[in-house]
């Protein structure tokens, strides 16, 4: 089908090159050879007068005008599939769906793991994807490949995960950080300083997907820090790191309140200014009123409300 001269079936080739910035990943996206992709920019290259990808060191890279249509694509491309896959209502005890949700390994440890068993009981046909949290999350929930996002709010890290312009929020739950150790650690019975905590052997936690905790976002602040030995890629390992060692970490206080008997450990303040850790929800406008993403977005929030 055409129109106003394009092919619609290239809008697929074009949002899948728009997202990949490769020739060979988006005709694997779409299921096409790579020389049938190739055909399809070169005609996509004609009918906007624009290279749309131009060649920047060893990549491929959106032109201006590329950067321009990927957003209304975007919208386009979400909207005809819930055109086609329309329905009118939700039955939660008959319709099957499967919602897609990007969290942090701690997050799904405290609300990801009440939120599962909630649905069990609600539904029979409805499932939860929880996928891991990435600094590119939020831009997947405004391309409609996830459902929703999970993440801290905009204020707690100003390099944290961006994108949040344009999509819909609500707070799901709130946290505070203590520093923790062994239980029989006596370096940190009742309060400790900064100058002290600097001199203890340290668990850093250090997030892949291009992610930085706010833990390690206010340390880096400071002129000195203390030593790390240890370097570990979520809060629930270094919780582990520290049975019948010298060792300290900094946690969320939810997270200690349910290992510490596990691990046999013990908290206290932290001896610096951190900010609170506020998990928000994120979710995209054009899902505000969808039947389903509504029942979903209840659920949650009474999960959440239980914390």
């Amino acid at each position: 089908m055409h129109f106003r001269g394009l092919d619609l079936n290239l809008l697929f080739a074009l949002d899948a090159l728009l997202k990949e910035k490769n020739v060979t990943r988006a005709a694997e996206r779409v299921l096409i050879s790579q020389p049938a992709m190739s055909g399809a920019l070169n005609k996509l290259r004609y009918h906007f007068d624009d290279p749309l990808l131009e060649r920047q060191g060893r990549g491929l890279e959106l032109t201006h005008k590329a950067k321009a249509l990927r957003e209304p694509l975007t919208e386009f491309m979400v909207l005809a599939e819930r055109m086609l896959n329309h329905t009118p209502t939700f039955e939660p005890a008959t319709d099957a769906r499967i919602f897609t949700i990007a969290m942090s390994g701690y997050c799904a440890e405290i609300f990801g793991v009440p939120l599962v068993r909630r649905i069990l009981k609600c539904s029979e046909n409805v499932s939860i994807q929880i996928i891991d949290l990435t600094i590119e999350s939020l831009v997947a929930v405004k391309e409609g490949q996830i459902d929703f996002c999970i993440t801290v709010e905009e204020g707690s890290m100003s390099d944290g995960p961006k994108g949040y312009e344009g999509l819909e929020s609500v707070n799901v739950y709130n946290d505070e950080f203590v520093l923790v150790s062994a239980a029989k650690n006596k370096a940190i019975k009742g309060a400790v300083g900064y100058a002290g905590f600097c001199k203890l052997p340290y668990v850093e936690t250090r997030f892949g997907n291009g992610l930085i905790s706010i833990v390690e976002h206010s340390l880096r602040r400071n002129k000195e820090r203390p030593v790390t030995r240890a370097c570990v890629p979520s809060f629930l390992k270094a919780l582990a790191m520290l049975s019948d060692t010298s060792m300290v970490t900094i946690a969320p206080s939810r997270l200690y309140e349910t290992y510490k008997s596990v691990f046999g450990l013990g908290a206290t303040n932290v001896p610096f200014k951190l900010p609170s850790l506020k998990e928000t929800l994120f979710w995209h406008p054009r899902n505000e009123n969808d039947p389903s993403h509504v029942w979903m977005r209840e659920i949650m929030l009474e999960v959440a409300g239980e914390l």
